[in-house]
Formats: C-alpha cells, sequence, structure tokens
C-alpha cells in the first residue's frame, strides 16, 4: 500500500472531512455525511486504520444508496501515512472524528473538531481548544473498551442531529473567521 501525495488535500479541494473512528458507526455518520455535502458543497473525506475499512465501506454504500448531490466522498482509510494526514487535516474546514491521534493533530491544526467520546473519557484527552466535545451519559462509561460487551450506547446514543449541529457551529464560525481575515488583508 503506497503513501498518498499530500497534496491530495489542495487537489481534491477538500472542505469537510469526516474521520471514521473504531467506534464510529458508519451509517450514523453517513447521514451527516449526506446532509454536509448537500448544505455546503463539502467534499467528505474518510479518514482511519485498515480496521476502519468496514466502517467506510457501510458509509459510501449509505452514500451511493440515496442521491446526494455535491463533490462526493473519497475514501482513504487505511491509506495514509502520517505527512499524508497532516496535510490533509490541514487542508480541513472541520473534522468530525472520535477520540483519536487524527483529532488532536486537527485540534493542533486549528481546524475546528466535534470530538465524539464514548468509552474514553474527555475530562484526560478532550482536544485543546474551544471544539465541540459530545458524550452521553451512561453508567458505564469511561469504560475505556475497544469492544463494548453491552451495546456502545455511550455512542448510539449520540444523535446523528447533535453531530450535524455541532458541525454546522464550526464550520459557520470558520466561515466567519475566514471573512475577518479577508476583511483584514483588504487595504
Amino acid at each position: 500500500m503506497g503513501a498518498i501525495d499530500v497534496s491530495i488535500g489542495r487537489d481534491l479541494v477538500v472542505q469537510t472531512l469526516i474521520a471514521v473512528g473504531i467506534l464510529v458507526a458508519g451509517v450514523f455518520l453517513a447521514g451527516v455525511a449526506a446532509r454536509l455535502m448537500q448544505e455546503f458543497g463539502a467534499r467528505v473525506v474518510l479518514l482511519g486504520s485498515a480496521h476502519d475499512r468496514d466502517a467506510g465501506r457501510a458509509i459510501e454504500s449509505a452514500l451511493a444508496a440515496g442521491t446526494r448531490p455535491g463533490p462526493g466522498v473519497v475514501n482513504l482509510i487505511g491509506r495514509t501515512d502520517l505527512p499524508a494526514l497532516i496535510g490533509l487535516l490541514a487542508a480541513c474546514r472541520t473534522l468530525i472524528a472520535g477520540d483519536s491521534g487524527a483529532m488532536h493533530l486537527a485540534a493542533a491544526l486549528g481546524v475546528p473538531v466535534t470530538a465524539i467520546f464514548g468509552p474514553t473519557d474527555e475530562r484526560r484527552t478532550a482536544p485543546i481548544g474551544g471544539h465541540a466535545v459530545l458524550t452521553h451519559p451512561v453508567w458505564c462509561r469511561p469504560c475505556f473498551f475497544r469492544d463494548c460487551p453491552i451495546d456502545h450506547r455511550c455512542m448510539t446514543r449520540i444523535s446523528e442531529a447533535e453531530v450535524l449541529q455541532s458541525a454546522r457551529r464550526r464550520l459557520a464560525a470558520g466561515a466567519e473567521a475566514a471573512a475577518a481575515d479577508r476583511g483584514r488583508d483588504e487595504p
């Protein structure tokens, strides 16, 4: 498996990036991705390790099942190395991710993040800065289990609407900041 050229972020004009984490349900993010594609004309880039390929395929299948106007989805799950990941994140307007290295990299790069926390503890590992952290209170969290012995209720009870609302806010805040920067650059 070869590395992806870091320039892919610029070539694809990435606007919105969704990372698929180990516990984030694919169909759940497919609905969020579809709405962001429709509302913002976003190109969605799926990232994750080779372990996440099934979740990525579920998102692709769910998006292909309906008519989804917009620039589309690019599945790079299992195909990026660290420099490519950094390049892609730097080119993005927002990131939706579970508690992961990509989440922390995006936050460090100044990319607005919607962080979805399930079995991990946001009090210990939330992204630094003014990023959104979504959780659902259940008696068993944080358990730190990769494989839930129950039903992943800490993740599945975070609604698609909550994630979408957070992503919209991040995109709107980013657009306002970009407009302010453009205003400062004008004579």
